[in-house]
């Protein structure tokens, strides 16, 4: 039987195997190995950045979780300025409506607390 390998041209060079001298043969086994050594240090370098963006997205992950919980604060902190802000143009009116009475003359009994009792139940009906 006859062996295969002998007479077969080599996938890489072309060669036939029966041509190729133990040089050849040499620079070839090296030409090999600095081509696998230069994929794997692509891949180490690619297996690095890598590394990194998940570093980086899960930094993102946890700045994330922290900004959803500054933003709920601000929600909250938001409705009670408003909450105070109506109450303050309530005032604000109830001080407005007493100062034009004042000064048209007008008399009232009761006076600036009638005002602010009108001023407070508007705040509640605005709650």
């Amino acid at each position: 039987m006859m062996d295969a390998g002998l007479g077969a041209k080599s996938l890489k060079t072309g060669l036939a195997q029966s041509e190729m001298t133990p040089e050849k043969l040499l620079a070839a086994a090296e030409r090999r190995i600095r081509k696998l050594e230069a994929k794997i240090a692509d891949q180490q370098a690619t297996i690095r950045d890598l590394r990194a963006e998940a570093r980086d997205f899960a930094a993102l992950q946890a700045k994330i979780v922290d900004l959803k919980e500054d933003i709920t604060e601000l929600k909250g902190e938001i409705k009670e300025v408003t909450r105070a802000n109506h109450e303050h143009v309530a005032r604000n009116e109830a001080l407005k409506d007493e100062n034009a009475r004042l000064r048209s003359g007008s008399k009232s009994p009761k006076g600036l607390a009638v005002t602010l009792e009108v001023a407070n139940r508007k705040e509640a009906a605005a709650a």
